[in-house]
């Protein structure tokens, strides 16, 4: 990423988008709010922006220089991204010389959240409208979207869930896939793959391809992507028989998590549909963890969990900075998706 592709983005000459980052006078409000929208939603990070005098500017309104990270529980461990997420705040808050407060995401850590005073802001990595009812400092909030029915209470960072899903079919389309399909294994309606799939359906109707989308359902949210004793087993094993029992059957599937996608690829290998041979898969979130040992690796769709975490405490910062910012004026900043494009080999035995 550079300067001129943040001009590019912004609509403005590179010589406005250095004169923004290095706070020149002279700029509109709406020149400089579109430039930190685009260095926002594409994580640039601009050359010199870990300097002493930038920190020094920053840090104008930190009183504690801590900035407290809540976390859902268990996530951490049973879900890749949430580790890789972590990392990432910790990584760019420490080229901030800011220190990071972890607190687990309890019911009863409400008040200790609420009272906080040796934190300067929070980062709620999971957003909770009853837990943004008690938070009582600054704060921005990093996926979990929020229902379109709720007033935002903070600056919001999410991944471009529409971009994910046509991007999901443009590269099945591309690898010569007629005949595609998402599936969606969430046993709630989680938005973020609902969006997915929607988005994916409707670029590959116009595009030419002949999709569907299917609800199968043997993921609980509630245990993170885990699957649930009592059956959800079957449930795939049904899905299989129906599969090899038909013919014309979709060649591309997306499935928009990682986590969920791994059940699929060993369940299919089992049966004797080859990954990566008679069928290709898509996942996203770049869970490599989970499947980085398979051969062939399967395409999946990194979230950018590094752009995340600048997008987030560049926003924190100018809450913090800024007391007396209009309460009823909060960003949606949508995080552009990277495809990371299927490993060489071909496993013959699963």
């Amino acid at each position: 990423m550079s300067i001129a592709k943040i001009a590019e983005i912004a609509g403005v000459s590179s010589t406005t988008v250095s004169f923004v980052i290095n706070g020149k006078s002279g700029i509109s409000p709406d020149t400089i709010e579109r430039v930190k929208e685009a260095i926002r939603s594409t994580g640039y990070v601009p050359r010199g922006a870990g300097s002493k005098k930038a920190i020094q500017k920053e840090a104008k309104g930190l009183k504690t220089r801590n900035i407290g990270i809540l976390m859902p529980e268990g996530v951490m461990s049973t879900v890749p991204f949430y580790a890789r997420l972590f990392e990432a705040i910790h990584k760019e808050l420490d080229s901030r010389e800011l220190n990071m407060s972890p607190i687990r995401c309890l019911p009863d850590s409400y008040s200790s959240v609420s009272s906080a005073n040796d934190l300067d802001g929070l980062i709620l990595c999971n957003y909770i409208k009853e837990i943004t009812e008690h938070v009582h400092l600054p704060f921005v909030s990093i996926l979990g979207h929020p229902s379109i029915e709720d007033k935002l209470q903070a600056d919001h960072i999410e991944p471009a869930n529409d971009r994910i899903g046509a991007m999901a079919a443009r590269y099945l389309i591309q690898k010569g896939h007629k005949r595609i399909l998402a599936i969606n294994p969430s046993s709630m309606e989680h938005p973020a793959i609902m969006t997915r799939c929607q988005y994916f359906n409707d670029f590959a109707n116009r595009n030419g391809a002949s999709c569907e989308s299917i609800f199968l359902p043997y993921m609980d949210r509630d245990k993170y992507g885990r699957i649930n004793d009592g059956g959800d087993f079957e449930t795939i094993r049904q899905f299989i028989a129906d599969y090899k029992s038909k013919k014309d059957n979709p060649t591309g599937i997306f499935v928009p998590c990682d986590s969920h996608m791994i059940v699929l690829l060993k369940s299919f290998g089992a049966a004797g549909i080859m990954p990566g041979v008679d069928v290709e898969f898509i996942g996203c979130n770049n869970e490599w963890l989970i499947f980085d040992g398979l051969d062939p690796r399967p395409a999946t769709i990194d979230i950018n969990p590094d752009a995340m975490a600048i997008a987030a405490i560049v926003a924190l910062l100018e809450r913090i900075n800024n007391p007396d910012q209009c309460d009823d004026i909060y960003k949606m900043v949508c995080i552009e998706p990277t495809l990371v494009k299927a490993g060489a080999g071909v496993k013959e035995k699963w």
